[in-house]
């Protein structure tokens, strides 16, 4: 995904920074946030399995925050994938990291319909920094499992 083109007119929202390809998500209060850092609309999904993936890296994040997907759907319902697990590419952001890989898997209905909306946030409980580069949406066939070719899954 280019941030660039997902950005759309007009300044980026407070807190968010573009450098190159990268964005940079702050928190600089203890106020919780939550980021929206793409909306992407009408995304050609095709496939009952997708995923956002990328790097990520992040300094001095306090408490527990977590990449965000909301999937948005014709009927109005709205899912989300998060990462929240202790470790691996769906690991929480806590402390600081290294760049390291990211998956934010969905798994829709087998012929169910396409996604009308994808939603990208940051979540954060407090202050901190997170860096997102090489973000692509990725399509798998029902019998792939999106995490099986994340190192560290």
């Amino acid at each position: 995904l280019s941030w660039n083109d997902l950005r759309g007119p007009g300044p980026l929202p407070t807190g968010i920074t573009l450098d190159n390809e990268t964005v940079i998500v702050e928190n600089a209060t203890t106020n919780s946030l939550c980021a929206t850092v793409a909306n992407i609309e009408k995304p050609a999904i095709q496939q009952s399995v997708y995923a956002l993936t990328g790097e990520v890296r992040y300094e001095g994040i306090e408490g527990r925050g977590y990449l965000e997907m909301w999937s948005h759907f014709p009927d109005g319902g709205a899912y989300f994938s998060r990462t929240l697990a202790d470790s691996g590419p769906t690991a929480a952001l806590a402390g600081s990291s290294t760049w390291r890989p990211f998956v934010l898997p969905f798994y829709n209905q087998e012929a169910g319909p396409a996604p009308t909306r994808l939603v990208f946030n940051v979540v954060f409980p407090s202050r901190g920094a997170v860096y997102l580069r090489s973000v692509q949406l990725i399509q798998f066939t029902a019998n792939q499992n999106p995490l099986a070719s994340s190192p560290g899954a």
